[in-house]
């Protein structure tokens, strides 16, 4: 299941909303009639940078994401024409960049056949 600008829990009535986030069909049914607010980790958080939102995305974001062992974190930047691949390992993300033609590599869709090239293109971000 993939939601789209909802809620994650990340403090003490604290919340980030997330471009887009995707969870177990377990959680989904947490959500059902409660919350628009995700209580456990998703399996994979997606933002889109946007010129006001490069700190948030680069920096708070990942260290918020790291704290609560969300495994894969994707950031998509239209501005430097790239996507960042995010894993999280020992409690750190390790990232990988790719641009242009090259096929992003995902740890949680390990068949995904994507470029950057037409990730952007399919949002016209391009």
């Amino acid at each position: 299941m993939c939601f789209r600008e909802a809620g994650i829990r990340t403090g003490w009535r604290k919340s980030r909303l997330s471009d887009v986030y995707v969870v177990t069909s377990e959680q989904v049914m947490e959500l059902l009639d409660k919350s628009a607010v995700c209580q456990s980790p998703p399996l994979v958080v997606i933002e889109v940078v946007s010129p006001e939102s490069v700190k948030r995305d680069y920096r708070y974001k990942r260290s918020e994401y790291a704290a609560l062992e969300i495994p894969e974190y994707w950031i998509v930047d239209p501005i430097e024409s790239k996507v960042s691949v995010l894993l999280l390992e020992e409690g750190l993300y390790e990232d990988t960049e790719f641009t242009g033609n090259q096929r992003i590599v995902s740890r949680t869709f390990t068949e995904l056949d994507l470029t950057v090239k037409q990730v952007l293109a399919a949002g016209n971000i391009q």
